[in-house]
């Protein structure tokens, strides 16, 4: 009964308590982004291109769904699209620094797929949640390059024409027909964003643990004795006993030789 339990009760209070408070703290966000935008657009872009790994992470982005998803020439994102094209590259970019710079082969591995996954698809979960929270140095240099370069955003009006979740990949939907300023803005976040993530990365550095790191509570081992007759040890998490497979007590394991 308990895993059941814990899902009527959890689930209860995500529908109960979390969902209306967090659709409640989206709405004063963008209450607050907006009249903030309306004073002093520059510090705006700033704010949210700096946090928007944070909204993200809550969720709370979704509460800017009529500004952002209406996007079009006739009524172009001058705030959420544009703030997330520097935010998005920058994750992109700290990943790439930590996959360049890391020594374990599977931080390595983790972050290059993550660095793809941002800059290309603009999808920052896998680098949000799988390297850079987890790290914090490649987050703060993300979230520090993100509002400098969406102070500059903010300065030139960068504005998004289309929805798409803004990546290198999707750079035409700052196209406009009859000039070409707006898309050479966009470039010029994308670039900035990318290699002042990626210096600043580099420069804090980050905190890994080595690849043949200990496992917890390694002083527990088990003894076990090879087909040729050799003794091994094998460190484990927790104490306990190889038993032979034959004297396990449940059928669905016992050794079989028929």
């Amino acid at each position: 009964m308990k895993p059941l339990l814990i899902i009527l009760i959890s689930g209860f209070l995500a529908l109960v308590v979390v969902g209306p408070l967090g659709t409640y703290a989206g709405e004063l966000l963008s209450t607050i982004i907006l009249g903030i935008q309306d004073k002093a657009g520059w510090l705006a872009l700033g704010l949210m291109a700096a946090f928007m790994p944070l909204i993200i992470m809550t969720g709370m982005h979704w509460a800017f769904a009529p500004i952002f998803l209406i996007a079009s020439p006739a009524t172009p994102d001058i705030l959420i699209l544009p703030a997330m094209l520097a935010s998005n590259i920058a994750q992109g970019a700290a990943t790439l620094a930590v996959s360049l710079k890391a020594k374990n082969k599977n931080l390595k591995q983790i972050s290059a797929a993550a660095s793809i996954s941002a800059l290309v698809a603009g999808v920052t979960e896998p680098a949000l949640y799988g390297v850079n929270l987890k790290l914090k140095k490649p987050l703060y240099a993300a979230m520090i390059s993100g509002g400098i370069v969406g102070i500059y955003i903010g300065i030139t009006g960068l504005k998004s024409f289309a929805f798409a979740v803004p990546s290198v990949v999707s750079l035409p939907q700052f196209i406009v027909g009859g000039s070409n300023i707006n898309i050479f803005n966009a470039l010029v976040v994308t670039v900035g964003s990318f290699l002042l993530t990626f210096i600043l990365t580099w420069i804090f550095g980050f905190d890994e643990e080595p690849e043949n790191a200990p496992v917890p509570n390694s002083e527990a081992e088990n003894t076990v004795q090879s087909g040729s007759g050799d003794t091994k040890k094998i460190a484990a998490p927790t104490s306990g006993k190889v038993v032979p497979l034959e004297k396990v007590a449940d059928t669905v394991f016992l050794k079989n030789d028929g």
